[in-house]
């Protein structure tokens, strides 16, 4: 069922601590902050409602202005969805203010009339930073310093979460939650195999795949490589015709492409899109892509 943005009966905050390895969250009560709670969440859907929404890739590379979503049954979605299902989380009883520099990120829950769960997401990297070094606040007709033990609350949540889908207003904290450097590493062995029994005729030495597990673009190309849907459909001659113009060296076999260190990358950017060439001049240039996407 749909979240009902036009009833919201419930709001929860929490925060997320990094105390060594060990990592806690906790619930921290809130008084009187409902209203402005609904308004970071207004504030952010307006974003989201002005801006052309793109289909996150872990390949691409985004401007602070973009504007992302994946579904949140995605592989690179687990980690937000483990904190999307969290329930039951400690009300905290120590003094939070004490360690306030190692919260990681603070999210809110708001719940509709039918108990559906909207969840917003805010990386601590804005907060963290602020001083009260010239803060002031009145007291008694006077300034004095205001109390070091502030909390910035920001205007726009970094994520939202919602109806099974992930809204990325910043791509670099969906990255950093979601851990999408290790998971992309964690899997490029098994992406590398399936692109191998997919397409027989690219032969992946084991020095290509030291390379791939040492890089983390590489790493990344393989997942969207893995993830396309044309695999079926490579033809090996035009491949061939295609590296001669790119000026990758793929060997000389005619029934296989054969892969080493020296070559992997920029062939993997050639079949993820992102390599191509221009003949304006009588001489080829050749250029990599920001974006595959297609016009």
């Amino acid at each position: 069922m749909s979240f009902n943005f036009n009833n919201i009966t419930n709001i929860q905050f929490f925060i997320k601590k990094c105390i060594g390895e060990e990592e806690k969250c906790y619930q921290i009560n809130i008084k009187d902050l409902n209203d402005i709670l609904k308004e970071v969440l207004d504030t952010t859907l307006r974003d989201f409602q002005n801006s052309n929404i793109e289909e996150y890739s872990p390949t691409e590379k985004y401007n602070a202005t973009d504007r992302l979503k994946i579904s949140l049954d995605n592989e690179y979605s687990k980690n937000i969805k483990d904190i999307y299902d969290l329930r039951n989380i400690t009300v905290a009883t120590e003094e939070i203010s004490k360690d306030i520099n190692l919260i990681e990120y603070y999210f809110v829950q708001y719940f509709d009339d039918s108990e559906n769960m909207l969840l917003g997401i805010k990386k601590a990297t804005y907060f963290k930073s602020l001083t009260t070094r010239n803060i002031l606040e009145f007291w008694d007709n006077s300034l004095k310093p205001a109390s070091n033990q502030l909390f910035k609350l920001d205007n726009t949540f970094d994520i939202l979460v919602y109806n099974n889908e992930i809204k990325i207003k910043n791509y670099l904290t969906f990255e950093y939650i979601s851990q999408l450097t290790n998971i992309v590493k964690e899997k490029s062995i098994e992406n590398i195999n399936k692109i191998s029994t997919q397409v027989s005729f690219l032969k992946f030495s084991e020095e290509s795949k030291t390379y791939i597990q040492s890089h983390i673009m590489a790493t990344k190309l393989i997942a969207s490589i893995c993830n396309s849907t044309d695999l079926d459909n490579l033809n090996i001659n035009n491949i061939r015709i295609a590296c001669r113009n790119l000026q990758i060296d793929i060997g000389n076999s005619r029934n296989e492409v054969q892969l080493n260190s020296s070559n992997t990358m920029d062939f993997l950017k050639l079949l993820d899109r992102r390599l191509y060439s221009v003949n304006l001049t009588g001489e080829e240039e050749l250029y990599e892509a920001r974006s595959k996407s297609k016009k």
